[in-house]
């Protein structure tokens, strides 16, 4: 499934590489997400937040409520989703993880913890 904002960011962005930059950004996020339903975190930030737009203003999928977007909430999801794919990946080996998110393993650790993906560790 794709969520309505992400719909929404693909048809405001211009694709100014046309089908290929399209293929591209495709890819990449078949690549990154690990969700059931690819949601803005998932998309690249070229798309979202483009020279191209009007308004200036990014698409954030805001649960029926505009004016309510914690960005908390937004920071955690993304940094959610870059950990699910550095260990999927990685088949699971958090320090080929930590390196490809250019942190410490013992900070990788940390996060994980913290965002309670101790079931990812399990998986893989």
């Amino acid at each position: 499934m794709i969520a309505p904002a992400v719909l929404t960011s693909f048809i405001r962005y211009p694709w100014p590489g046309n089908v290929r930059e399209l293929e591209n950004a495709c890819e990449r996020i078949a690549q990154t997400c690990t969700c059931d339903t690819v949601r803005v975190g998932c998309v690249p930030v070229s798309v979202l937040f483009h020279k191209y737009s009007e308004d200036h203003q990014p698409i954030i999928e805001t649960h029926g409520h505009p004016s309510a977007v914690s960005l908390d909430d937004r920071l955690r999801e993304v940094e959610s989703n870059l950990i699910s794919w550095a260990l999927k990946v990685s088949s699971g080996n958090k320090s080929k993880a930590a390196e490809l998110l250019n942190i410490k393993r013992s900070t990788l650790g940390d996060r994980i913890k913290k965002l309670e993906l101790g079931h990812l560790e399990a998986a893989e």
